[in-house]
This record gives C-alpha cells, structure tokens and sequence, in this order.
C-alpha cells in the first residue's frame, strides 16, 4: 500500500501535524530562509532534516521523504531570524505526533 505524504511548509504555516507511522510518509517545503531546530527524543525520524540554517526548498528531495521509525512526538521551530528553540519560539514552536 503506497503512504500517503503529509506536507509541511515552514516557516510560515508549520503547525502541529499528525501523522501515522506505517501510512504516512513526510516531505518539508521551506519558503523562506529560517534556522531550523527540532527534538526526537524518541527516534521518530532517525534521517530528520538536520539543525541549522535552512534554504527555500523540498526537503529531502522532490521525490524523496523522511519515514517515521517510531511512535512519538517531535517537537520543531524554524524561526526567520534569532536562535532556533524546539519548544517555542516567537511563534514558531510546533509538534508532529506520530502513532500507529
């Protein structure tokens, strides 16, 4: 059964985003530079996009996507200017909460 590709678009509608681990399938559009940041604790994406300043792009790649591993909750920033903080950050922090 092909997975279904949830999308998210950051920095400007992020969210949190709901996903379920053995139907789903993750790509990240970024429209604008921003300082992407994140926290796994519970392995969710072992191949996440990595921390760092991020260009206006398809994340992996346009036919490439990041595959939830594990059950858990990521929680993610990608804030235009300043430092990146996972857990909020002039209104950037956000959850994907994988089950399944």
């Amino acid at each position: 059964m092909p997975r279904s590709t949830k999308k998210l678009t950051i920095p400007n509608n992020g969210g949190n985003l709901k996903m379920n681990k053995n139907q789903d399938q993750l790509q990240i559009h970024v429209t604008h530079q921003c300082q992407w940041c994140y926290d796994d604790q519970h392995g969710v994406f072992p191949n996440f996009l990595p921390a760092g300043q991020v260009e206006p792009g398809t994340y992996p790649g346009d036919d490439e996507y990041y595959i939830p591993a594990n059950d858990g909750e990521v929680s993610y920033g990608c804030p235009l200017t300043g430092v990146c903080n996972p857990d909020g950050n002039q209104q950037t922090g956000h959850t994907i909460t994988v089950s399944g």
